[in-house]
């Protein structure tokens, strides 16, 4: 087994003192979209800044995002994730619930699923803590440059209405 592509809403992230300077204000967004850092609330731990989703923004929209993505990239939600839309899974109110709901386990490791080991998560301007992994592609995946993952977020940003779009990271995952 080798890595995959895979495609992440980060939930927890971190950023060392060198992506922003010393100062929070100075932030390299050049990996990220403009409004990217408004879904997020942030905290700084040390020499580095702590970053955790709005749980509103996220259970406002993870169901509509699932349903446009899949319907995106053409593939159906059930098929790919065995989630209908009538699932309660859709219907969460709560972050503990999403946690819950979507862990790793409880889905026996189906995507979407909760990514809370930052090695498994690979991204470009970030680091992952904890990741809601929507898609995953195939481990015989090879990328060359990062970049590419850029691309893609761009890309999926102009082609979604959801405003989960703006803050989904592409990723080698495994």
């Amino acid at each position: 087994m080798g890595v995959g592509i895979g495609a992440v809403v980060p939930l927890k992230f971190s950023m060392g003192s060198r992506d922003f300077d010393n100062n929070i204000n100075n932030l390299r967004t050049g990996y990220f979209h403009k409004d990217f850092f408004n879904f997020f609330n942030h905290k700084k731990i040390d020499d580095s800044y702590v970053f955790t989703i709005k749980s509103d923004l996220l259970l406002a929209n993870y169901k509509d995002f699932l349903c446009e993505f899949y319907q995106l990239i053409g593939e159906d939600l059930f098929e790919c994730t065995e989630i209908s839309p009538e699932d309660n899974l859709l219907k969460l109110k709560d972050i503990d619930s999403f946690m819950a709901a979507f862990d790793h386990d409880a889905r026996g490791g189906r995507t979407p699923d909760i990514c809370n080991s930052r090695g498994m998560v690979s991204t470009l301007g970030c680091r992952c803590l904890e990741s809601w992994l929507f898609y995953f592609g195939s481990y015989k995946a090879y990328l060359e440059v990062y970049k590419t993952f850029t691309h893609f977020e761009r890309i999926l940003v102009k082609a979604m209405e959801n405003p989960l779009a703006k803050i989904v990271k592409f990723c080698e995952y495994g």
